[in-house]
């Protein structure tokens, strides 16, 4: 069944109305909600005060441009005037158990000494293809067995050049490019770091041998220079570049850097 509401005569309604009126305008009633309207802007205007913190981060837009990433920003290396900052990559030659596999897509060359060498650009990085003569003609005239430039994810570098070896004078480089990369950001990436393996090239040839190389290669005024090169390097290394224009431009700036380290 459905409730309906009982009819109610209009002299009633109009008596109920009457009482309500008288009830709402009585002085006590008034002062009851006027001070409670007092109470309640008395507390918002309480919960409204600020709060002190911990004081923000101020950029300093005089120190080599913005900082845009707060807790992320490593010193310029020497080099090309503006270049973004990136950290120096020269790492500590790796001992690996063995050289590793080419891939189906490698490019084979014959060194000067009659043995097989091999490069590969991954189709994964942007533009690689392009830099396959050149990664041939620097792996042919190194003591480099192999060449690979290959995608990852990087998180504080654009790209890393790796050296290695097995621990039985068989060196080889892998170029790892970070894949989220543009493509002009890739192809000045891939330069920089084949000016890396045409530097290191240049060193072996004025050391006495590859654990003299070796020993040296991390030292920061060591890696400081080698930076310097390749940040040069960048401003004019293309793919068609040959690998001999390359080293001989990396010999010239290493008589330029004074007593060997």
């Amino acid at each position: 069944m459905t409730r309906h509401a009982r009819p109610q005569s209009k002299a009633g309604q109009q008596e109920l109305t009457a009482s309500l009126v008288a009830a709402l305008t009585r002085p006590e009633f008034l002062n009851q909600i006027a001070d409670a309207m007092i109470d309640h802007r008395a507390a918002r205007t309480a919960a409204s005060v600020a709060v002190p913190g911990p004081a923000a981060p101020v950029l300093d837009m005089t120190s080599d441009g913005a900082q845009t990433r707060v807790g992320n920003v490593s010193p310029r290396p020497p080099g090309r005037p503006g270049a973004p900052a990136r950290p120096i990559s020269l790492h500590a030659i790796r001992t690996v158990a063995q050289p590793p596999e080419a891939p189906s897509y490698a490019l084979w060359s014959v060194a000067g000494d009659g043995t097989w060498r091999w490069s590969a650009a991954d189709v994964m990085v942007p533009t690689a293809p392009e830099w396959e003569s050149l990664a041939a003609g620097l792996v042919a005239s190194s003591p480099f067995r192999s060449l690979h430039i290959t995608a990852g994810l990087l998180t504080s570098v654009e790209a890393a050049t790796r050296f290695q070896h097995d621990g039985h004078d068989t060196e080889w480089v892998t170029i790892v490019v970070d894949r989220r990369l543009s493509s002009h950001q890739a192809r000045r990436a891939i330069g920089h770091e084949l000016a890396h393996v045409a530097d290191e090239t240049a060193r072996v040839e004025l050391t006495a041998s590859l654990d003299t190389w070796r020993s040296t290669f991390t030292h920061p005024h060591r890696s400081a220079q080698a930076e310097a090169f390749a940040y040069q390097a960048e401003e004019w290394v293309e793919p068609h570049t040959r690998a001999a224009d390359l080293i001989a431009a990396s010999r010239r700036h290493q008589k330029q850097r004074g007593p060997r380290r």
